[in-house]
């Protein structure tokens, strides 16, 4: 009672004798309405009077209160909506899933991670392609960062290669043999991959020995998608440090087991 009066008290000292008044009738309202008969009927008046002669002040109070907690509500009800219909992101965009990114096409992670300035931006990157076509079209094996590249050996005839890709197995073997010695020549060290080692996908690792490492991996779906339209999955081996490794020791077999080019002494047949 006493913490009661203070607060009234020091409502009428700073020129809020209405809301203190409010308060004390309130409170006596309330008491009344627990005892003797008629209780729910004297509870009933109470609060109609209650909001009848609510004070401005108490009015403002009272109003926010209810707009955030219907904020809170909106909030949660949204997320329950998110995690049961799983709405899908709009075009262009990523989506994070346990700290990994999944971009729906090239298109999509070209607007955030430019192939040129991905490799201009680091030291040290390793890939391993079909045919590296498009980055042979953009120049990227001049760029002093590539330091590994894995390619398909144009010697054999990658059968199984060319019907997941869609690719023909001529055209497979020139785009090798050409992306091989131009990466060469500019400093790569270049080994092909044999018919054993099928490829799910092509992968590019970035900063292998780094704390900030990084890798995109773009999976084939079938041989009816095309290049430009491959979902394309990128991780950090801060976030997914056990998935890096899986796709850095990946790479790392199938370089072991790869043949040094010797591009010079041979032709494509």
């Amino acid at each position: 009672m006493r913490i009661f009066k203070w607060v009234t008290d020091t409502l009428a000292r700073y020129g809020l004798e209405q809301t203190a008044e409010w308060l004390w009738r309130l409170a006596f309202s309330s008491t009344k309405a627990k005892v003797g008969t008629g209780a729910t009927g004297a509870a009933v008046a109470g609060v109609t009077g209650m909001f009848s002669d609510m004070p401005w002040p108490v009015w403002l109070l009272f109003v926010l209160l209810v707009f955030a907690i219907l904020l809170v509500v909106i909030y949660f009800i949204s997320k329950i909506i998110q995690l049961w219909w799983r709405i899908p992101p709009p075009p262009g965009s990523s989506i994070a899933n346990n700290n990994a990114r999944i971009y729906e096409d090239r298109r999509a992670i070209e607007l955030e991670f430019p192939l040129n300035a991905l490799f201009e931006s680091a030291q040290i990157i390793w890939a391993v392609w079909v045919t590296g076509s498009r980055a042979y079209a953009q120049d990227v094996h001049k760029i002093n960062s590539l330091k590994r590249l894995l390619l398909p050996n144009p010697e054999i005839k990658h059968e199984a290669l060319s019907a997941v890709v869609s690719r023909d197995i001529k055209e497979i073997k020139t785009q090798s043999f050409d992306l091989s010695k131009a990466a060469a020549s500019a400093g790569v060290e270049v080994r092909w991959y044999g018919s054993n080692n099928l490829l799910c996908g092509s992968l590019i690792i970035g900063e292998p020995y780094k704390d900030e490492a990084w890798a995109q991996y773009e999976p084939f779906l079938s041989a009816k998608t095309d290049a430009q339209h491959r979902p394309i999955i990128r991780i950090t081996k801060k976030d997914n440090p056990t998935l890096f490794e899986n796709f850095l020791n990946e790479y790392q077999a199938i370089w072991e087991q790869g043949k040094p080019q010797y591009v010079d002494a041979m032709e494509v047949r």
